[in-house]
């Protein structure tokens, strides 16, 4: 398992982890979403 912080300043930091095939998000407030490998990489081709 692997667990970093997407910080983009003081106010939010949500936390990753990442266990096998799934990546899990998540935000300040509670919330979490929780994607596979592929879903990910379906983001990210869409973010470019």
């Amino acid at each position: 398992m692997r667990k970093f912080m997407l910080c983009s300043d003081e106010k939010c930091c949500p936390e990753v982890t990442v266990e096998g095939d799934i990546i899990t998000i998540a935000d300040d407030f509670g919330g979490e979403v929780k994607l596979t490998r592929d879903q990910v990489n379906i983001l990210i081709e869409n973010l470019k």
